[in-house]
């Protein structure tokens, strides 16, 4: 037998107390390890090697009496679901094992882990329950609010037309919508006075336009300005002005 450093017999581990030095355990390589007889608590004796005892201070008996089951019966309530089937035996479908069947308000068939039930993470089946774990309804929502690599904030606003395709928008570009009482076109972009990409007060934004006329045209300066400022400051525009752009655009089509 391999002599240990340490003399063990008699030491316990957990629920584990070594009795004896048993004989060795060979390696394919043929190099001699120690193994010991240990006894648990409940009387169950087992060999192994001191690392074994240290990994696993219990027998399998009692590991399994200490483990958290999750239970579950039939004509449970947990939100829109109702359990039906305590468990799911079938053999023909294995991704359905664990699980439990459970009828849904709306009618629905669904199968659904009891830890998931237990935990509150399913309420309803897929179709019910799409809604409600969206946004701070669902139980991964981390508040709807990221920092880009480049230094821009993105937030999570259902309904916005302008989104990415993960639900998300910048946000210096919301606060100028809010300020200016509408959506912003793909063509305005918003800038930061001091560069600073994650200060998003409004008196640090400015709104800027990359459209502008192909032609040099008089009539083509007259109709880009005045599409300005119908979209800006449609308070300067007046009956008249509109007037003269109309005669202008015809006498620029006779020419």
């Amino acid at each position: 037998m391999v002599k240990t450093k340490k003399n063990y017999i008699g030491k316990k581990f957990g629920s584990r107390t070594v009795i004896k030095q048993v004989e060795d355990y060979v390696t394919p390589g043929g190099k001699h390890q120690a193994k010991f007889l240990a006894r648990c608590d409940c009387g169950i004796v087992s060999t192994g090697k001191i690392r074994y005892f240290k990994l696993y201070a219990t027998c399998m008996r009692c590991a399994g009496k200490n483990r958290i089951k999750h239970v579950v019966s039939p004509g449970d309530k947990f939100g829109e679901l109702t359990v039906e089937k305590d468990k799911y035996t079938s053999k023909k479908i294995n991704r359905r094992k664990g699980t439990v069947r459970c009828c849904c308000s709306c009618g629905n068939i669904t199968y659904v882990s009891p830890k998931d039930l237990l935990d509150g993470r399913r309420t309803g089946c897929k179709f019910c329950s799409k809604d409600k774990r969206i946004g701070a309804n669902c139980y991964n929502w981390k508040g709807g609010r990221f920092k880009t690599k480049s230094g821009y904030v993105y937030v999570k606003i259902h309904g916005h037309p302008n989104l990415n395709s993960g639900g998300y928008i910048a946000e210096h570009r919301v606060v100028m919508e809010k300020h200016i009482g509408r959506y912003l076109t793909k063509k305005e972009i918003v800038h930061h006075i001091n560069g600073i990409k994650d200060d998003n007060r409004l008196e640090n934004l400015e709104l800027w336009t990359r459209d502008h006329s192909d032609g040099q045209r008089v009539s083509d300066l007259t109709e880009f300005a005045i599409k300005h400022l119908t979209l800006y400051k449609p308070e300067l525009l007046n009956e008249k002005a509109l007037r003269d752009f109309e005669s202008l655009n015809q006498e620029a089509n006779v020419v």
